[in-house]
């Protein structure tokens, strides 16, 4: 059994990597359905998507559910889904950042979060 397989097992429910910025930012329907990601993130959205899509600091764990919830909707839904959440690291994510205290999410916060821990 795996270490993965174990913290799953503990935590009684099916675990999920989920991405902050979404992996798609411009479909017409993720536009229509839950804003523009590629307006939010600036005019190097796509550009910089790409290549930061999957780093580490662009990645939280999911319990359940929740991930449907969170889905490509903008950060600000997604925090109530990450407030909701039993995982302390994606718990943490609805709290305001060292260098990035707005509670927003963008290309900073995804350095930030993969740099330094919020709870220093």
């Amino acid at each position: 059994m795996t270490e993965f397989e174990v913290f799953q097992r503990r935590c009684g429910q099916h675990i999920a990597y989920e991405h902050i910025i979404p992996r798609r930012i411009n479909t017409k329907k993720s536009r229509e359905e839950f804003g523009a990601w590629s307006i939010y993130l600036g005019e190097k959205a796509r550009t910089q998507h790409p290549k930061l899509v999957h780093r580490i600091g662009n990645l939280t764990l999911f319990a359940g559910t929740l991930n449907i919830v969170a889905s490509n909707n903008g950060f600000g839904m997604k925090k109530e889904g990450y407030k909701a959440s039993s995982i302390l690291l994606t718990k943490e994510l609805e709290l305001p950042w060292g260098s990035h205290p707005e509670r927003e999410w963008g290309w900073i916060s995804l350095y930030n979060r993969a740099t330094e821990h919020p709870r220093d």
